[in-house]
């Protein structure tokens, strides 16, 4: 599944430029009783966009992610940070599904919908089971989601969206294909980037995303023996997940 990020990589911070990493992350903190004195696992981590800010407060931030170009982006942006955060931050390569590590952590995130990827009950499993062996005893998992009955009920639909920064002018086309009897939605995006040099040629290419968008009941049957579900919340709220919200969030606490 790496090469689905290996030509996304490059320009996927540009993408997502007006997205709000800072008060998301905060958010996402807050739903573990703060980061102070804790250590974290950041699965699936992408370019650390996340993994950094969680490192201003956490003790230590680990951050994996399967795609070997989003680590390399994720360890220069690194050095361009405070000595004082360097020093609490690390990336490597590593799958969600298969990753293991020599020393547990207090809280396991994995964002932007990172478990969505898991298409197959196996995957699903696996990632639950990744988790909680990184996890000490009592540790907290989140994680957010495609929320299932909001999928459903606001199916998706195509979308475009153009974006220019100082380095390029990229317009993304977004069109998805609910297989309902899978659970997935594929998501084909095709991108057209230009350049702001002009020594550079134009850059198109096409990559396809599947993503199974998943149900509370099945979380919890997922995680079994591993986990209980202390809440799971409709994204940036703390109340519960209705049908018109496609996002979630959830929080689980390792046994």
């Amino acid at each position: 599944m790496s090469s689905v990020f290996k030509r996304y990589a490059e320009i996927y911070d540009a993408i997502y430029s007006n997205k709000d990493y800072v008060s998301e992350s905060t958010y996402v903190s807050d739903l573990v009783e703060g980061l102070s004195n804790k250590t974290l696992l950041d699965i699936g981590c992408g370019t650390g966009r996340y993994s950094e800010i969680f490192a201003q407060t956490a003790k230590s931030v680990t951050g994996i992610d399967f795609s070997e170009e989003m680590i390399d982006i994720a360890n220069s942006r690194k050095q361009k940070l405070p000595q004082s955060l360097q020093n609490k931050l690390q990336y490597q390569v590593g799958d969600a599904c298969t990753f293991t590590s020599s020393t547990t952590f207090d809280v396991v995130s994995s964002m932007f919908h990172v478990v969505n990827y898991q298409t197959s009950n196996a995957n699903l499993e696996a990632f639950f089971s990744t988790a909680y062996k990184a996890l000490k005893p009592g540790g907290q998992l989140v994680f957010d989601f495609w929320y299932g009955p909001g999928v459903l009920f606001d199916k998706p639909a195509a979308r475009i969206i153009e974006v220019k920064t100082n380095e390029y002018e990229i317009v993304r086309k977004a069109t998805p294909k609910l297989r309902i009897n899978d659970n997935c939605v594929d998501v084909t995006y095709d991108l057209k980037v230009q350049y702001q040099d002009d020594s550079l040629e134009p850059v198109s290419f096409t990559e396809t995303h599947s993503m199974r968008y998943l149900f509370v009941p099945e979380l919890e049957f997922f995680s079994r023996d591993k986990f209980i579900i202390e809440n799971a919340h409709a994204w940036r709220t703390h109340t519960d997940p209705q049908e018109s919200d496609w996002s979630a969030v959830c929080i689980m606490r390792r046994l």
